[in-house]
């Protein structure tokens, strides 16, 4: 079994290890621990690829350029797409 915990460090208190103690109880666990970076911020930093972002929710907000098909036309390309 493997989690992921995204909290903020101030709240990694004895309640947290005792969860952790529980939800893995009497298993050998691996604890890593990293920063996280918050995705839309690193996205947006680059000017670039604001741009491009901004300009794809003003396209679906008014429902220009976006591609239609059905759950069925879907599969089809998934099964097509994972066999190259």
């Amino acid at each position: 079994m493997e989690t992921v915990f995204r909290i903020n460090s101030k709240e990694i208190d004895s309640k947290f290890w005792k969860a952790i103690r529980l939800l893995f109880a009497d298993k050998d666990v691996e604890v890593s621990i990293k920063a996280s970076v918050n995705e839309t911020d690193f996205l947006l930093s680059n000017p670039a690829t604001k741009r491009k972002l901004l300009k794809s929710i003003k396209n679906v907000e008014e429902n220009k350029n976006l591609v239609h098909f059905t759950g069925e036309e879907f599969l089809k390309m998934t099964k097509k797409l994972s066999k190259a």
